[in-house]
């Protein structure tokens, strides 16, 4: 005959297969697992002492019992900690530059900024919208050219994006100033551009005293 599901549970929980789970704690766990079966309810995750991380889900059957699914969701946990960590050194270089920061998710078009990137410009987050037209529209028509064409010539041949990197820009004053930008972008396997991430610094002092 099949094991039943406390079977299985005990089978994984002896041999020693989850991670985090020992003789203090076996017993909690069993029957929080078998409530969640009989009730039909989940999913629920666990991760193997080998690493992977499963997922369950209970199903009801028209003939009133219940089967468990499980599913291998070990990718999506890894991508779940890099995007984790990944706003986590997102968090740190915002506290730890005077630039303004941006990051433009490709999947979606909308860009976010900080807080700094507003205070920047003067403006504050309801007066742009999270995508690049608008900032686009803050610059004269030929630096808008010229930034558009960088930023694409960078899309296309992943060379760093270094080269005229200086734009006039409209503050909410109605001055202009003068930033430098610096951005990179982020590929996939196929090669398709997934999000890119850069900054602003305001170098007006610097410009005027090359005039000078």
């Amino acid at each position: 005959n099949a094991p039943t599901f406390e079977e299985v549970l005990l089978r994984l929980v002896e041999n020693g297969n989850l991670e985090g789970i020992d003789d203090h704690n076996k017993s909690e766990w069993i029957a929080a697992r078998l409530v969640g079966f009989r009730k039909r309810e989940g999913p629920f995750e666990y991760k193997s002492t080998g690493g992977r991380w499963r997922q369950v889900w209970y199903d009801g059957l028209p003939d009133g019992s219940t089967i468990a699914r499980y599913s291998d969701i070990t990718v999506q946990k890894e991508q779940e900690q890099a995007i984790r960590e990944s706003e986590e050194r997102y968090s740190l270089a915002i506290l730890g530059t005077s630039d303004g920061i941006w990051e433009r998710n490709f999947q979606t078009d909308l860009v976010h900024r900080s807080a700094r990137f507003f205070e920047i410009l003067g403006y504050g987050p309801d007066d742009l919208a999270p995508n690049t037209e608008d900032f686009y529209d803050l610059l004269p028509p030929e630096d808008a050219e010229r930034c558009r064409a960088a930023f694409q010539t960078h899309l296309v041949t992943r060379e760093p994006f270094d080269a005229e990197r200086d734009y006039r820009i409209r503050c909410k004053s109605g001055d202009y100033i003068w930033i430098r930008i610096n951005a990179q972008a982020e590929w996939d396997e196929d090669g398709n551009s997934i999000r890119m991430a850069g900054s602003i610094n305001d170098i007006s002092e610097r410009k005027q005293a090359e005039i000078d």
